[in-house]
């Protein structure tokens, strides 16, 4: 996929829209747009061409993990989960590295985990609760977006 055609670079360029709620160094996190529970983030750096995380820089890799454990730690404490299951899925639709974070319940059954690596919806959500949650994240990341980005 050619840059230019890249829904994740358009974002960083503020050409489409996102609920963007943490940027640190070369990453980013949205909540995702189709969520297939409340709280599915997605992290991706600034750069297009990084397939997996052997790809990125070392300045990339150690943004990428740091934005990782805040926006875990954030999303386990503000929706009250005890884990998450993460998913890097840079490569197979896209040519951008990125993360998605699921929170969970400790004893989700397995068949709730294997339907979000299916993207089948599986959790409750509703637009409010996403805008809740948006900002929450928002207010604990000192985030102000940027025109262009959603409050929902």
């Amino acid at each position: 996929m050619a840059e230019r055609d890249c829904d994740l670079c358009q974002i960083v360029s503020g050409e489409k829209p996102a609920m963007t709620f943490f940027e640190y160094g070369t990453f980013k996190a949205i909540l995702a747009k189709q969520p297939t529970l409340l709280g599915h983030s997605i992290i991706f750096p600034n750069r297009h061409g990084a397939i997996n995380f052997t790809d990125l820089t070392t300045a990339e890799k150690t943004d990428f993990q740091h934005v990782w454990g805040l926006v875990e730690i954030a999303l386990l404490e503000i929706l009250k989960k005890d884990r998450s299951v993460n998913s890097k899925t840079g490569g197979f639709i896209r040519d951008h590295f990125h993360l998605h974070i699921y929170p969970l319940e400790y004893n989700a059954p397995w068949n709730t985990i294997t339907e979000l690596f299916e993207n089948r919806y599986c959790g409750s959500t509703t637009p409010n609760a996403e805008t809740q949650l948006l900002l929450q994240l928002r207010n604990r990341f000192n985030y102000a977006p940027r025109s262009n980005q959603p409050t929902r």
